[in-house]
């Protein structure tokens, strides 16, 4: 993915999910994101391999000071995505604290996250997230036209696919998602979404008769049965 205008803050620690810290991502989501989202949206993280490394949590480590020499590790974002056919990787749910804005906290999230066999990255965006969409926008990614009636829940109720192609030499070395390496859950459909992302909002947050799916970067909409949506930094960055 594209890089941010700035180094990587020193101290910002991208970290996988644990079993100690899937309850840190659900409070970030439930905080940050205006739909819930059901438990089997987090506990079937750590039960695949390839979920697992497509979840990750950004944490800001306090430096030590004379008041406090040994200041635990906050937890300030966290991003969840989901690999489809031919490639694609879509993102679920991406967010960060406000406090926490400008530290790269969102891109380096979405950069832990796009690996070997990543051909393209896309979310939903609300129509009326322009902090979102120009985030997106910022780091090569198209906007879309806007798609009427993606969320329930929301007025206005459409949303903006964003999308961008990611090139070979962007993932050559890295440690990451091959195609075909996925958990059997390509096969759901992509149509119904709704989510809000605080950059991509689109949760494959469908009815419950359709059969959710999940979308994220602070994203809003219905409540979904397994999917999420996207959130960031309050999540955005």
């Amino acid at each position: 993915m594209p890089q941010s205008s700035h180094p990587p803050h020193p101290n910002i620690t991208i970290t996988p999910p644990t079993p100690l810290t899937i309850p840190l991502l659900k409070r970030l989501n439930t905080l940050l994101l205006p739909i819930p989202y059901p438990q089997t949206f987090y506990s079937e993280i750590l039960s695949s391999p390839l979920l697992t490394r497509l979840t990750r949590l950004a944490f800001y480590n306090p430096p030590p000071s004379s008041s406090s020499p040994s200041a635990q590790p906050i937890c300030v974002g966290a991003i969840r995505c989901r690999l489809e056919p031919h490639g694609k990787l879509y993102v679920m749910t991406l967010c960060t604290l406000s406090p926490y804005r400008g530290l790269g906290v969102a891109g380096r999230l979405l950069e832990a996250v796009v690996g070997r066999g990543v051909r393209e990255v896309y979310a939903h965006v609300w129509e009326m997230n322009i902090e979102g969409i120009g985030w997106y926008a910022r780091r090569g990614f198209e906007v879309g036209v806007v798609a009427g009636g993606y969320y329930r829940r929301l007025r206005p109720d459409g949303a903006r696919v964003v999308r961008r192609r990611v090139g070979v030499g962007e993932w050559v070395g890295r440690e990451g998602v091959v195609e075909g390496d996925d958990d059997g859950d390509d096969d759901e459909e992509e149509e119904g979404r709704e989510g809000e992302e605080m950059f991509g909002d689109g949760e494959d947050v469908r009815d419950g008769e359709r059969g959710p799916e999940g979308s994220g970067e602070a994203q809003e909409g219905s409540e979904p049965e397994r999917g999420g949506g996207n959130g960031e930094e309050e999540i955005k960055q």
